[in-house]
């Protein structure tokens, strides 16, 4: 991977848990290894009262071939659902000694020219 791809992904990342933070989530982990799968981050949503896996994706704000812009949400496929999936079945246990559901998020984050730039969207419960 470039320079640039892990410095876009690293931003996006810091931008999806300022996004979660700023909406009074609270981040338990980033970069953690469960059941195999890389999760991005773990949180808290208080509204929901459920242990949230988030998938991150980011792309710079760029325009494709035919003109229309790339969405970073759409480089979530099926298997990587499906690994998702496994790692919140993994952590099933914890989220219930908690007192908390459990589900899989992504964020999309388009990273603009300068960090105000950045512009996150939320999909909650993508596997379900």
């Amino acid at each position: 991977m470039s320079r640039q791809h892990l410095d876009a992904g690293q931003r996006g990342e810091d931008a999806a848990v300022r996004w979660l933070e700023s909406r009074g989530w609270a981040v338990h982990a980033r970069r953690e290894r469960i059941a195999g799968v890389e999760v991005d981050v773990i949180a808290t949503d208080p509204e929901a009262a459920a242990l949230v896996i988030v998938e991150v994706k980011s792309r710079r704000m760029a325009r494709g071939a035919s003109g229309a812009s790339m969405r970073p949400e759409e480089s979530v496929n099926r298997d990587k659902l499906v690994r998702l999936s496994r790692a919140a079945h993994a952590l099933e246990p914890r989220a219930r000694r908690m007192g908390l559901s459990i589900r899989v998020d992504v964020i999309a984050v388009h990273v603009g020219s300068g960090a105000c730039d950045d512009r996150s969207d939320h999909f909650p419960d993508a596997t379900g």
